[in-house]
Parts: structure tokens; C-alpha cells; sequence
């Protein structure tokens, strides 16, 4: 009796232990996938405020032909026409803007909010929106927010990245 007893307790011990492995290997999967995308977003986010993108002037040419995207001319200050650009060219070159960010694999979308000096707040309605919609049952989702400026008033560009 007592050695059935032993045997019935060291299967839910041994039982107990593998639900937990499993349980904790899972966290460990998702822990990394986050700050994956994560560290993907952020590269995303320097390239796209603190470069003019290559060539500089991409959002000129007749054709989209960037190796690198970027928004400014001088870091932090947005520039209107490279937004327009971005905007213009989204769903054509979605997948190219990807690439070019660095984010295969995941989705993005950008939105740039302009400062309301009246409320003494970032407005609740963006001014541009670029990349695509994102679901409300997304699990692993970051969202990065940076204060900029365009056209000398305070622009807050938020680029969300899931997968």
C-alpha cells in the first residue's frame, strides 16, 4: 500500500514538474518574441527620425527606390513632403517598407499627431497615417512614441509593430 501510495505521489510530482516546464519554456518563447519585435521597432524608429533615408531626397524621385526610409532631414524634425511620400506610396510599397525598415515578418502603422497649443495636449486625431490596421486581438504588440517637430510646431509620431 505504501509503495502505491509513493508511486501515485511521484506522478504528480513528476506530472506537476512537466506542466510547469512547459508552462515556463511558453513565457520564455513569448518573452522573446517581444523583445524581438521590439528591438526591431526601435531600429525602425531611429531610421525614420533620425535620417534623411538614402538617396536623401527619395521622396522626389518619380519611382520609389529607397535602400533606406527616413522622414528627416535633420533628426527630430520631421519633413512634410518625405511624410506625404510615405503616405502616397503606402500601399504599393507596403512590403518594400518593411523590408526596408527592417520589420519582415511583423506589421506596422505609423501616426503622426499634431500638438493642439489650445489643450496643451498631443491631439487624439492623427494628421498622417501610414502601414496597415491593426487588430484588436493582436498579443504582441509594441508601441513606441517619439516628440518631433514639423513645420515649427511639436508633431507626435507613434509607430505601433506586431505580428
Amino acid at each position: 500500500m505504501d509503495l502505491i501510495l509513493a508511486i501515485i505521489v511521484f506522478l504528480i510530482i513528476l506530472v506537476s514538474t512537466l506542466l510547469l516546464w512547459e508552462q515556463a519554456r511558453n513565457r520564455g518563447e513569448q518573452i522573446s518574441e517581444k523583445r524581438d519585435i521590439n528591438t526591431q521597432a526601435r531600429f525602425a524608429l531611429q531610421s525614420l527620425t533620425q535620417t534623411p533615408g538614402n538617396p536623401a531626397s527619395w521622396d522626389k524621385a518619380e519611382f520609389f527606390n529607397a535602400s533606406q526610409l527616413g522622414l528627416t532631414s535633420i533628426p527630430f524634425v520631421l519633413e512634410e513632403s518625405k511624410l506625404y511620400s510615405f503616405s502616397i506610396w503606402n500601399s504599393s510599397f507596403y512590403d518594400n517598407y518593411k523590408k526596408i525598415l527592417g520589420l519582415q515578418g511583423y506589421d506596422f502603422a505609423l501616426f503622426i499627431y499634431p500638438y493642439d497649443y489650445t489643450l496643451q495636449r498631443f491631439s487624439t486625431t492623427s494628421n498622417f497615417y501610414i502601414g496597415k490596421n491593426s487588430s484588436a486581438t493582436i498579443n504582441e504588440k509594441v508601441r513606441l512614441e517619439r516628440t518631433l517637430s514639423m513645420n515649427k510646431t511639436y508633431q507626435q509620431l507613434v509607430l505601433v509593430v506586431w505580428k
